[in-house]
């Protein structure tokens, strides 16, 4: 189709990324997330992965929120399907955050949720980066004791949801995808955006972008300043060179020299200097 580069975020598995013959930049939406839950100021926080599976994405999200790690250990006797078998960690008294890269039917989601309620836990919190919330799963969801639900704009929600389930929360990742454009742009580095910057402003990216092309014209307009001096100090080395050479002919063309060195530094004339007055001088001296 002519595409040259592919800017996603957040693939199901990385391995996706070798079916592809160009260039690929593969975005996370876990700073973004962070830079929310971090935003709430929360405490006793404990980071949950649903499985084994995702456990250094749950761990990336650890070190953002400076927060321990927990591990649920499940298995799959069906499809969409899932059974809690055991909790890695510690959440009794804890504010527990589940942080996943999609939620489809919520099957396990809503397990995970029960399960870690059951244990103790305070409240318990869950985000991704992909909300489908296909068929039954804002029903089961809202059965259970979530207290909220963070995703990002990825996926479309509807309207009705929106008012119906008011415990969903939807990040937009328009910044980032444009900050992500933009590095590509410059030739900069994309990973960079998959670092978290300690803001709690929610237009972070959206500033990030705004600061990137201020810079970008503030290096143009330097450019453009330090190429005129530069041509200036070329002009004025030919004009001494000009001159140079002119005073080697001066022992035998002196009325020459006199006249053509004149003429070469008034080629820019000025009103205390006119090229006028300069060149008549130059003929009030005689010839050898």
């Amino acid at each position: 189709a002519g595409a040259d580069r592919v800017l996603t975020m957040d693939l199901h598995a990385n391995q996706i990324q070798g079916f592809f013959n160009i260039p690929i930049d593969n975005l996370s939406a876990i700073s973004l997330i962070g830079q929310y839950f971090r935003s709430k100021n929360l405490e006793d926080i404990v980071v949950v992965s649903p499985d084994h599976g995702g456990t250094t994405r749950a761990r990336k999200l650890a070190e953002v929120l400076d927060a321990p790690l927990a591990i649920v250990d499940k298995r799959r006797p069906k499809p969409n399907q899932a059974e809690v078998m055991n909790l890695i960690g510690e959440v009794d008294g804890k504010n527990c955050i589940i942080i996943d890269d999609m939620v489809d039917t919520a099957g396990t989601l809503s397990i995970v949720v029960k399960a870690i309620k059951s244990r103790g836990a305070k409240a318990v919190y869950a985000c991704c980066s992909h909300g489908l919330l296909s068929g039954p799963a804002c029903e089961r969801l809202d059965d259970t004791p979530l207290e909220e639900l963070v995703i990002t704009n990825s996926v479309k929600l509807s309207k009705d949801k929106k008012e119906k389930y008011p415990w969903i929360k939807q990040l937009s990742i328009a910044g980032l995808l444009a900050a992500g454009i933009l590095n590509i742009v410059d030739d900069k580095p994309v990973s960079d955006l998959f670092i978290y910057k300690s803001s709690t402003d929610p237009l972070y990216f959206v500033r990030l972008i705004k600061q990137a092309e201020k810079q970008k014209q503030d290096a143009e307009r330097m450019q453009n300043s330090a190429m005129k001096p530069k041509q200036a100090k070329l002009t004025n080395e030919q004009i001494y060179l000009d001159a140079y050479l002119l005073t080697i002919f001066s022992f035998r063309f002196p009325c020459f020299w006199i006249k053509c060195g004149i003429q070469t530094f008034s080629a820019n004339p000025t009103p205390d200097s006119p090229t006028s007055s300069t060149t008549s001088i130059a003929l009030n001296f005689p010839l050898r």
